[in-house]
This record gives structure tokens, C-alpha cells and sequence, in this order.
């Protein structure tokens, strides 16, 4: 339970907001875009935090830069409170998302030293399912909060949630890498190990599909509050019960995962995994064109959704298990493709924003076709070879 509270922070930091954001173009006098890129700067600043925490954690141990990270992050989410204009709330932002991205970069490296990829899929797979439960309940609370308490008290939760687990991290959290298990050397050594990261095409491929699927769902974090609000009229406040309804998707699909990963096994169910991202994309396109409204809208958008169920936690496995030496920093840089790609999936969503359902699902069915395609040219030929 803790190591899915950890991998929290970000689900909770973008979701409990997202019913704010409409407010928030009204309290800062500016346009929907800038108040967009709120979502994008927090998905930058963690990607990038990324390469800060993934080597640290193979240099000095998984508890140490846990524990500081979890710490920095308490008070970047207090600091957000206090903005007072959108630039500032833009640059808090990033330094939260830089602050928050230490709980899965180094929880999924903790997994990958105590498990083999098959068992270390099944231990994401229900990590990922607890941590589901954020997003799921974050946007009600979020918007509970907005209409009580106003936008600022959202951050100051954040800010406690953060607190909490401080606390419990401290009193429960083992080391798991030991010391001779450690990299050592400085910045060249860090360099040098992204670099073998990156020439293998078996991991590049990993890290590039899964991270288009991941950017799935911040196309829907940025599209969604406008779509369901005022291109269908929901109320800010019901918001919430339709975003759950597609965050559902993602829990039975961690939860369907795990139970099915021994018998279909990590490739063929990732295959799977991208055709049906691909498929169910371009039915959201041609729904959305088509303007055939709201609850047929929700069918295929619930599959492109569900499908970061079934890939974050294979992914992971697979990208992980030829390099037991680097868990720390393949984990890092695997996060830093997928929140990369999902900030450059969100601003787009902003940018092509028109009025209608069509951005966002243009952007869905670009990250779907887009991972299926990655699977075939990196992953696909290297699986070939070793079947041979």
C-alpha cells in the first residue's frame, strides 16, 4: 500500500486539480492554453526529475533520495498555493513535478531488485491498481474541495498527502539495494549508462511504446475537463463520476494483468495491448468527427484508457530485466519518455483546442497508431531474433 502511495503523487497532483482548471482561467485573467501548460509544466519537471532521481538512487541507495524527494515535495505543493498569477503557477508546477516523480522511479526500481520480470510484472500490475484508486477518487475530491474551500486548499491537501507519507516511508521503508550493489563514479558514469540505455533497441522500444499509450491519458487529463464541461455541459462538480468511469479502465486493466501475465506472458500481451490502442483510437476519431455524442464517445475512449493497465506494468518488467546493474536510472529514463510524450500530448490538446471533441481525440488515436507502429519496427524484429 505504501509503494502505490508513492506512485501516487502525480495522478493525485493532476487530478485533484483538473476540476479547478476552467476556474482557473477565470482567477488568473488568462487564456486556456497558458492554463494548460500548468499540466504540461508538471509533466516536463517530471520527466526531467527523472534523471535526477533514477541515478541517485543506483549511486546512494533507494531509501535516502526517496525520502528527500517525498520531503521537497511537501513543499513545492504548499509554494503552488501561493501563486498569484498563472507564471508563477506555471514554474511551481515544474518544480513539483521534478519533486514528485522520486516515489515510481525509485519504487519500480525496489521492485526490479527483489523480483524476477514476471513476478516484478505482477508486483506492478497491483501496485498500478491500488495507485488507480487516486485518479479514480482525486477529481471528486478535488472538485469537492474547489466549490467548499477554493482552488488553493487543493495544493495544501497535496501538500499533506505528501507529509503523510513522509511519515510512514521513515518508520517502514527498508533499503533495498545493498552497497556493493551500487554504481559508482560521477556524471560520465550517468552518461555513459544512458547511453547503453538508449542503443538498445529492445529497451528504446519498450520505452517509446508504453510511453505514447501513458501519453493517452494526459491527452485526456487536458482534453477531458473541457470536453465533458463545456462542449457537453456536465456540471464541474459531476465531473468527476465520468472521469472515474474511464480510470476504471486502467484499475481492471492492471487488475486483468495480473491475472492473465503467467499464461499469455509479458510480449504477447503487450502485442495485444498496442493493437487494441491503435484500433480503439481511430474509433474515437471517427466517433468524435462524426459527432455521435457523449455516451458512445465514452466506449472507445474507455479502451484507450484501459490500455495503460495492461502496458505500464509489462513494460516496465520487460524494459527493466536486462539491466539488474541500472534499475534505477532504465527506470528513470523509462518515466522520462512517458511523461515527456505525455506533456507534449497534452500541450497538443491545448493547442489544437476548437470547441469540440476532436482535439483530444486526434491526439488519443496519433499516441495509440503511434505505439502499435513503435512495437512493430523496435520490439517486433528484436523478438524475431531471439526466437530464431
Amino acid at each position: 500500500m505504501l509503494l502505490a502511495a508513492l506512485t501516487a503523487f502525480a495522478p493525485l497532483s493532476i487530478d485533484m486539480y483538473l476540476p479547478s482548471l476552467p476556474t482557473l482561467v477565470q482567477v488568473f485573467a488568462t487564456d486556456t492554453s497558458r492554463v494548460q501548460l500548468t499540466l504540461s509544466a508538471f509533466l516536463i519537471g517530471f520527466g526531467i526529475g527523472h534523471l535526477i532521481y533514477g541515478p541517485l538512487s543506483d549511486r546512494y541507495g533507494r531509501r535516502l533520495p526517496l525520502l528527500v524527494g517525498v520531503l521537497l515535495y511537501v513543499l513545492a505543493s504548499g509554494w503552488c498555493a501561493l501563486s498569484e498569477n498563472i507564471e508563477i503557477m506555471i514554474a511551481l508546477r515544474f518544480l513539483q513535478g521534478m519533486t514528485a516523480c522520486a516515489g515510481p522511479v525509485i519504487v519500480r526500481a525496489m521492485i526490479r531488485d527483489r523480483f524476477n520480470p514476471e513476478q516484478g510484472a505482477q508486483m506492478l500490475s497491483l501496485v498500478f491498481m491500488v495507485m488507480t484508486l487516486a485518479p479514480l477518487l482525486a477529481p471528486l475530491l478535488g472538485g469537492w474541495i474547489l466549490i467548499s474551500l477554493g482552488w488553493q486548499a487543493i495544493f495544501w491537501a497535496l501538500a499533506l498527502i505528501g507529509f503523510i507519507c513522509l511519515l510512514v516511508s521513515i518508520w517502514q521503508l527498508d533499503e533495498t539495494l545493498t552497497p556493493e550493489r551500487r554504481q559508482q563514479g560521477g556524471l560520465f558514469s550517468v552518461v555513459r549508462s544512458w547511453g547503453r540505455l538508449l542503443k538498445h533497441r529492445r529497451y528504446l522500444g519498450y520505452a517509446l511504446s508504453s510511453g505514447l499509450i501513458g501519453a493517452v491519458l494526459f491527452a485526456y487529463l487536458s482534453g477531458s475537463p473541457f470536453v465533458f464541461i463545456e462542449v457537453y455541459g456536465i456540471p464541474p462538480e459531476h465531473y468527476g463520476w465520468l472521469f472515474a468511469i474511464n480510470v476504471l479502465g486502467v484499475t481492471s486493466g492492471s487488475y486483468l494483468n495480473r491475472r492473465w501475465i503467467s499464461r499469455v506472458g509479458i510480449e504477447r500481451m503487450y502485442a495485444l495491448t498496442t493493437w487494441v490502442a491503435a484500433l480503439a483510437g481511430l474509433t474515437l476519431l471517427a466517433v468524435a468527427w462524426l459527432d455521435l455524442g457523449l455516451v458512445i464517445l465514452m466506449l472507445p475512449l474507455f479502451l484507450c484508457v484501459g490500455c495503460i493497465g495492461f502496458s505500464s506494468a509489462n513494460a516496465a518488467s520487460a524494459a527493466l530485466a536486462d539491466f539488474p546493474d541500472l534499475a534505477g536510472s532504465a527506470s528513470a529514463l523509462l518515466g522520462m519518455f512517458g511523461f515527456g510524450l505525455g506533456a507534449c500530448s497534452g500541450a497538443l490538446v491545448g493547442v489544437l483546442h476548437n470547441g469540440t471533441a476532436l482535439p483530444m481525440a486526434f491526439v488519443i488515436a496519433l499516441c495509440g497508431v503511434g505505439s502499435w507502429l513503435v512495437r512493430r519496427l523496435l520490439i517486433q524484429p528484436v523478438q524475431k531474433t531471439a526466437n530464431c
